[in-house]
């Protein structure tokens, strides 16, 4: 399929350079073909040298994220006091619609912070109300509450 694309694209740039010097003098000069080689065989070895042509896609190889996320999990069972890697988790599980999960990591943060900033506390509060839409329970909206309340005061 790259491949075709690129063909596609070198026509269309012979179209535009070249044609115009082809239909100009009605033959083919010595700077016409500079052109087209410029325009073809050029960044077609270049790509073929320097590209990867015969790789996979990335997609294939790379790690899947649910297992980046259940390592990142399971190494703070070992290290429960690591505030960061807290954050890290409540925010993957956001990523990956884990709300309940996202809401026991954030919990986590609070607990582990000096002081509870807003960020952690507008990540909790929204995962609380995207589980209080699909599943009632109470206390969606008192992380955004105490901070309306603490910036008030």
């Amino acid at each position: 399929m790259l491949w075709i694309l690129f063909g596609f694209l070198c026509l269309l740039a012979i179209g535009f350079a070249a044609w115009p010097m082809y239909a100009r003098d009605s033959r083919i000069t010595p700077l016409l073909v500079i052109v087209i080689v410029t325009l073809v065989v050029l960044p077609a070895g270049m790509y073929y040298v320097q590209g990867s042509p015969d790789l996979p896609s990335a997609g294939s190889s790379a790690p899947e994220v649910d297992d980046l996320v259940n390592e990142l999990a399971r190494r703070l069972e070992n290290n429960p006091e690591d505030l960061t890697g807290w954050r890290m988790l409540g925010r993957s599980y956001l990523a990956i619609r884990n709300f309940p999960g996202a809401i026991k990591a954030f919990e986590r943060v609070l607990e582990l912070e000096p002081t509870p900033s807003a960020q952690t506390l507008s990540s909790l509060g929204e995962a609380k109300l995207i589980v209080r839409r699909r599943h009632p329970v109470d206390g969606g909206n008192d992380a955004f509450r105490k901070r309306t309340r603490d910036r008030s005061q």
